[in-house]
């Protein structure tokens, strides 16, 4: 994990589907994580530890940002304590800490599918 840094967005693989994503930070206690919970029901700060306990670690590469990393923890920190919704979810919250955002590619795959299966089953009577 030597290839980490503070201000770097990870993200953990929850099933085939979902991503959840969050802002590593750097503290004299070891590595964070500041992440939306759907557990929690906000923006939390956690450690590594705990936020991997529910899958495996990647870092991806959607998420890109002309913000410094600095500014994108600062971003992340502010956030703490925000309400989670279906509409602010994790990929909300890291896009938006990174500059570029609030938006969720999980919740718009969703969205296409639902559309995609309402047509379908719609030409299908």
């Amino acid at each position: 994990m030597s290839n980490l840094y503070s201000g770097q967005v990870i993200e953990i693989k929850k099933g085939l589907v979902i991503d959840h994503p969050g802002i590593l930070v750097a503290t004299c206690n070891g590595w964070c994580v500041v992440h939306n919970s759907q557990k929690a029901g906000k923006v939390e700060f956690c450690s590594l530890q705990e936020f991997m306990a529910d899958g495996l670690l990647h870092l991806p590469t959607r998420y890109k940002s002309a913000l410094q990393p600095t500014e994108i923890v600062r971003r992340a920190v502010n956030a703490i304590g925000r309400k989670w919704t279906p509409f602010y979810n994790c990929q909300h919250f890291v896009n938006e800490a990174c500059g570029l955002g609030p938006k969720s590619h999980d919740l718009r795959a969703i969205g296409l599918l639902s559309a995609f299966l309402l047509v379908y089953y719609a030409r299908a009577r």
